[in-house]
């Protein structure tokens, strides 16, 4: 199964970085998911899109564009969602890549923002699996089938 998201992640990524209509450019509104695939048992899996690092003002730091950037990669991950030690690595990562932009103390900051608001269930665009229709919780799901629309 890990195989089955690593290889969605490097899709996901592929698609993100040929089209970046899906992502939202610093300053502009997100753009609207659309379906992109489904899980074995009907849940749809929608287009990535990231609004960067949702509620903190990574403009407030010098190194604002990097720390952006983090944010974006860390919504790739979180778009999947998956287990519980799925989303602590995430964080982590956030959190490392943070840390070598900005320093330390931000990245606790934003480390501990994203673990207590991150966490799936809250129906905030920003949880844990947020790019499923239905949050799947902790559960990682591998993709059976994706849509795919004509350009």
């Amino acid at each position: 199964m890990n195989t089955q998201i690593t290889a969605l992640a490097l899709l996901l990524t592929i698609i993100f970085s040929a089209n970046p209509a899906h992502a939202r450019t610093r300053g502009s509104e997100p753009t609207e998911a659309v379906p992109f695939a489904s899980s074995a048992d009907g849940n749809i899996l929608m287009s990535f899109t990231t609004d960067g690092c949702s509620d903190f003002d990574e403009d407030l730091f010098k190194a604002g564009d990097l720390i952006h950037l983090c944010c974006v990669q860390h919504d790739s991950r979180y778009l999947l969602g998956g287990t519980a030690s799925d989303r602590l690595d995430a964080d982590r990562q956030l959190r490392a890549c943070v840390s070598k932009v900005q320093g330390p103390v931000v990245a606790a900051a934003m480390y501990r923002a994203v673990r207590i608001f991150g966490r799936p269930g809250t129906g905030k665009s920003y949880q844990w699996g947020y790019g499923w229709q239905t949050n799947p919780g902790y559960k990682r799901y591998a993709v059976t089938f994706f849509h795919f629309r004509p350009s």
